[in-house]
């Protein structure tokens, strides 16, 4: 049996201070990452399915990566409405993502 956390939408801003709907994304994921990586049963991974950032910009992303390289477990992505905004842009910020994540694990 495959057992994955998920998380959706995330929706870090470009900037650390960034509030949507009175939360602060990026604050957020960082308690989430805490939380996931102090869980008392295995999983094999977890799954993002989109909308990891607010807006497809670069720093968006790298902050994304910045704490999602804190997981203690792979991670997977699936690109949300939000992150195909500017697909030229995504491609290019969901590798950040990627590679943050792969020099963590080494």
């Amino acid at each position: 049996m495959v057992r994955f956390l998920h998380i959706p939408d995330s929706h870090i801003g470009s900037d650390p201070t960034f509030e949507t709907c009175g939360h602060n994304p990026l604050r957020e994921l960082r308690e989430l990452v805490r939380v996931i990586n102090a869980l008392p049963f295995p999983f094999d991974f977890v799954l993002h399915t989109g909308d990891v950032v607010d807006e497809s910009s670069e720093i968006s992303y790298r902050f994304a990566a910045s704490v999602l390289a804190n997981l203690r477990a792979p991670i997977h992505y699936l690109p949300g409405n939000n992150d195909l905004y500017r697909s030229v842009v995504c491609s290019s910020c969901c590798s950040i993502l990627v590679a943050s994540f792969s020099r963590a694990e080494s």
